[in-house]
């Protein structure tokens, strides 16, 4: 029941944080940060932020957005990054969509963005939250079926289980 709450709480967030403007090429290695919601899930609060492409300009392929560790990814048109801080304290990892609707993450010790493992195809970034054991987990949107979710048990990018409908 708390994973629709937060469901429907996150997509009415990201209702509310306004049409987005896509961009391509070099300027767009300086997102713009969209939105930061701290986010009480379980007994964890965990700090979520979105970045989006620069306004003004028009996406034809994708946009490109740099991280803290200069690991550049080029992301769906009209899609934000969703930064975690899973710890409180920098341990960031990085989601996004490539234009192909993979997804994709990136953390300190990654050497770039890497996609996800099981394969999972999405349309936006939705959510991620921490549990007071350990789990952490992201979830996603699909146009065509709502909302999916990856669960990590051991807190390492290697180890993210199937999505599965949440």
């Amino acid at each position: 029941m708390k994973v629709r709450n937060l469901t429907r709480m996150s997509a009415a967030i990201l209702t509310l944080a306004g049409a987005l403007v896509a961009n391509a090429g070099p300027a767009a290695a300086q997102p713009a940060k969209t939105d930061t919601i701290a986010a009480t899930t379980g007994t964890v609060a965990i700090d979520v932020q979105f970045f989006g492409p620069q306004p003004g300009t028009t996406c034809t392929t994708g946009w490109v957005f740099r991280d803290i560790w200069n690991h550049t990814g080029t992301f769906k048109c009209g899609t934000k990054v969703m930064q975690v801080d899973w710890t409180g304290n920098g341990g960031y990892e990085y989601f996004g969509i490539a234009p192909d609707r993979s997804i994709w993450l990136s953390w300190a010790s990654s050497r770039g963005y890497v996609v996800m493992p099981n394969n999972g195809r999405a349309d936006a970034m939705n959510w991620a939250w921490k549990y007071s054991d350990g789990m952490r987990r992201v979830s996603v949107y699909v146009s065509s079926s709502g909302y999916w979710c990856s669960t990590d048990y051991a807190g390492d990018a290697y180890s993210w289980k199937s999505w599965v409908r949440c």
